[in-house]
């Protein structure tokens, strides 16, 4: 079977290229040495300057896919123009408006939206979680094809590096949008656990005040560099004991995947899609947040005040991370279970590339019979 893959260089799209369904041949636009890399600045004029028009002419993103395929498998809500079949996979409703929430208040978007997914050429809306599916089930009419969408996680390949640990209890933050992604509590945490353990500290991040480099030089900061793979792994997720992200915005968080395919246990926020990848208790913790960029509908809610809140001391955030990563530090045995059940997701579990395998399969088979 063959499956144009219509996708982009964020590295999720690298465990679709990489690991493809039992027969089932991708033709993707991107080269093998242009593949999908770790978490670089994807922002450039020509994607701005489409989504400016777009929104001018209150247009979803649309295309003409130029393929040879039996089936196309788009991404990133890039609605087809093409009078073939295709599914779409989708992170969020915004996802249909390049994350310009705006633009969905438009009744000339959202119903151009809704004609192309009721279409007869549009066989199944993958959505990447329940929080997905939710997002797109409140923000449009789904009377139409509301049967064809389904929650299809995100997988990752389980990690081939070798884990290295040290003495101390390592820490690892790693997102864009620092402050949004809650690296102040971070640090703030920081501050209060290592008066009492030994524990170090490593922040990937690309957007934050110099002042907090020099203040906190003790940590290990990598800051505005594109890693690959191998290098994302060692330095982020192989050498370390937990990874950490209050996140206030993501809809997903694939870098969650990442850390527990290496047998992270995560301690997160409970907004968003994060309910879904970390499971209480078991693979990690969640912390109660009153800040969020997505209300119970699961669509966006900003309010005019969300960057001077994130400026704003939280100590209820501080500390539930302090009381979660102590608690890990100070049992041993509990850290290792839930290092074992994050691992465990990932090579057998909902986050396998087995079973995305098994369901993507069965959906390309409907979607041409």
């Amino acid at each position: 079977m063959k499956v144009f893959l219509n996708v982009g260089k964020h590295p999720i799209y690298s465990e679709l290229i990489d690991f493809p369904p039992n027969n089932v041949e991708y033709i993707t636009p991107i080269e093998k040495e242009e593949k999908p890399q770790h978490y670089g600045a994807l922002n450039n004029f020509k994607r701005k300057a489409l989504m400016l028009a777009a929104s001018t002419l209150r247009l979803p993103r649309l295309n003409y896919i130029k393929n040879d395929a039996e089936l196309i498998h788009t991404s990133r809500g890039i609605l087809p123009l093409n009078k073939q079949p295709w599914v779409i996979d989708v992170e969020h409703v915004a996802s249909f408006v390049s994350f310009n929430h705006d633009q969905l208040n438009s009744a000339i978007t959202k119903s151009t939206i809704q004609r192309f997914l009721a279409s007869k050429y549009c066989k199944a809306i993958l959505a990447h979680s329940e929080f997905s599916k939710k997002s797109i089930e409140n923000a449009l009419n789904c009377g139409k094809f509301k049967d064809k969408i389904k929650v299809m996680h995100l997988a990752v390949r389980p990690c081939e590096y070798e884990i290295v640990k040290s003495q101390a209890f390592n820490i690892s933050f790693h997102g864009h949008h620092f402050l949004e992604k809650g690296g102040l509590e971070v640090l703030q945490a920081y501050d209060q656990l290592k008066k009492k353990y030994a524990i170090k500290l490593t922040i990937k991040t690309d957007d934050l005040p110099k002042e907090l480099v020099d203040r906190y030089q003790e940590v290990n900061w990598i800051i505005k560099q594109r890693l690959s793979r191998e290098q994302l792994f060692k330095e982020l997720y192989c050498n370390q004991d937990l990874f950490v992200l209050p996140s206030y915005i993501d809809t997903f968080g694939f870098v969650v995947l990442e850390a527990m395919s290496a047998g992270l246990p995560v301690v997160t926020t409970n907004t968003g899609a994060f309910p879904e990848l970390v499971e209480e208790g078991k693979t990690g913790f969640l912390i109660d947040s009153n800040l969020s960029c997505w209300n119970s509908q699961g669509l966006y809610a900003r309010d005019k005040d969300f960057k001077a809140k994130l400026q704003q001391n939280k100590p209820q955030i501080v500390s539930q991370l302090v009381e979660k990563v102590s608690l890990l530090i100070e049992n041993p045995k509990l850290h290792k279970e839930m290092s074992i059940n994050a691992k465990k997701e990932v090579e057998n579990g909902k986050f396998s590339i087995k079973q995305r395998n098994t369901q993507l399969k069965r959906i390309y088979e409907e979607a041409l019979k």
